[in-house]
């Protein structure tokens, strides 16, 4: 259910402005800010649309670790490679365009990480923990940084934006899926007892 949400809140927009074109839901924003020098120029290059492309993997992994179905958690993988995955044209030995191959690469991480996930899923009854709130936590920070990063990189170009709802609550989320693995677990570890008094 989480990943259904959190699928429906990434593609609401994250920066919005006066006019329609000038609205970015994540996968957008992080193909404009690839186009700009100053995400070219980053160290390491093109670290603004890495952060907002990675959510896809960290959305796929959640929805993997809360259903062990196999047909669905390949086609979950599959889904996820195919929003990753640079344009038709796209060789991976001659391209010299940063921004596909950093798509393919992510494309292939998506494929390695999900399909492993996927295998070692058949080895546990429940999700671990630590996975599920290590998840959550990288989430939310790929989902803050790269929207303060994405906000910095729009502005450069004297577009007058505001931040949209799309980042607020896909990182709010991400948060939102640590504290519900963190507290339990914390409070079991303690006998049931609060940890603020």
């Amino acid at each position: 259910m989480l990943a259904v949400l959190l699928t429906a809140v990434y593609y609401l927009p994250w920066l919005s402005g006066s006019g329609a074109g000038l609205s970015f839901n994540a996968i957008d924003l992080a193909e404009w800010v690839s186009l700009h020098p100053a995400a070219r120029a980053e160290t390491p290059a093109l670290v603004t649309p890495m952060l907002l492309r990675i959510l896809l993997i960290f959305i796929g992994a959640i929805a993997i670790l809360s259903l062990r179905w196999m047909l669905f958690q390949l086609v979950t993988t599959g889904l996820v490679m195919l929003a990753l995955v640079p344009p038709v044209g796209f060789s991976a030995i001659t391209s010299a365009d940063p921004n596909y191959r950093q798509q393919f690469v992510l494309a292939l991480s998506a494929a390695g990480s999900l399909g492993s996930l996927t295998f070692f899923s058949r080895f546990y009854t429940a999700p671990p923990a630590a996975a599920a709130a290590s998840i959550g936590l990288l989430g939310f920070l790929a989902a803050v940084l790269g929207l303060l990063r994405a906000y910095d990189i729009v502005r450069l170009s004297g577009y007058d934006l505001v931040v949209g709802p799309g980042g607020l609550l896909t990182a709010g989320l991400f948060l939102l899926l640590t504290v519900l693995v963190i507290v339990p677990v914390t409070l079991k570890k303690n006998g049931g007892v609060p940890l603020i008094a």
